[in-house]
């Protein structure tokens, strides 16, 4: 159980930064490739922190499956947070930015999937 609890945590915190009003937010740079960059990092680590979940669990996966279950979960969760971050005041909806976090999250699993597979992880004996 404890490898699900970075995941809860970390997916809690996207949700909690996203009911952020606009007016409290700190200012970025108006790029539209750093905001992209900003949401591809965001969802690679959740599509990371899933992956390992999967992959650990209970109730373990083989690793080829937690990512795809990691891509898709995410990209759903990242689609739904930019649904819900258009009812914060101020802030609004992309669905470029729910396509970053959807290749990040994918780069994040299959890098989980690669440091397992370089750190000889065993997964069904971990």
């Amino acid at each position: 159980m404890r490898a699900w609890l970075p995941v809860a945590v970390y997916a809690a915190l996207i949700l909690a930064v996203s009911s952020i009003p606009a007016s409290r937010m700190p200012q970025s740079p108006t790029l539209w490739s750093f905001d992209k960059l900003l949401h591809a990092g965001e969802y690679f680590v959740l599509g990371a922190l899933l992956a390992r979940a999967l992959s650990l669990g209970p109730p373990r996966v083989d690793p080829v499956i937690a990512v795809a279950i990691s891509a898709i979960v995410c990209a759903a969760f990242g689609a739904v947070d930019e649904a819900y971050q258009s009812l914060t005041p101020g802030r609004s909806s992309s669905p470029w930015d729910a396509v970053a976090d959807a290749v990040g999250a994918a780069a994040g699993a299959l890098s989980a999937a690669w440091w397992f597979s370089r750190q000889g992880v065993d997964v069904d004996r971990a």
